[in-house]
């Protein structure tokens, strides 16, 4: 009796942690998908948003600076806190112009990925952007 009440205490444990692991897999729920990126409507009205994650088995990255989506255009302007949050398969990114704000956590425990370009506009790199990436060994601006 006490082993099936052990076992039935790590199951809870493992469950408790995949469902911790996965609600931080994206850093916010998809408005709308392209090419495997996810993108989230920064405001109901707004011409703008963000980069809220990828599908996980894209190898490489490549931000556009503009999205189609319904008929209205939207400018890329962020990456999402945790946007790409473990995502081991992911080995390059390009982020491009439009992009001022890499969200916390954006690139967190990404640990193929071994280069990114980044955009001239970027005014902020949040805390932990790119902790754990212990591949990356190219940065470009």
């Amino acid at each position: 009796m006490k082993i099936n009440a052990l076992f039935k205490n790590i199951l809870a444990g493992v469950l408790a942690i995949i469902a911790i692991i996965t609600s931080h897999a994206q850093g916010l729920p998809a408005d709308f998908t392209i090419d495997g990126i996810y993108y989230a409507v920064d405001n109901d009205n707004s011409e703008s948003c963000s980069v809220v994650g990828c599908d996980q088995t894209l190898t490489e990255v490549n931000v556009p600076s503009t999205v189609t989506n319904e008929s209205k255009t939207f400018t890329v302007g962020s990456i999402a806190e945790n946007a790409f949050y473990m995502n081991t398969a992911l080995v390059s990114v390009t982020i491009p112009n439009t992009v001022t704000e890499i969200g916390e956590a954006a690139f967190y425990l990404c640990s193929s990925l071994t280069s990114i370009n980044l955009g001239e506009s970027l005014e902020l790199i949040d805390v932990a952007a790119f902790n754990s990436c212990g591949s990356l060994t190219s940065v470009d601006l």
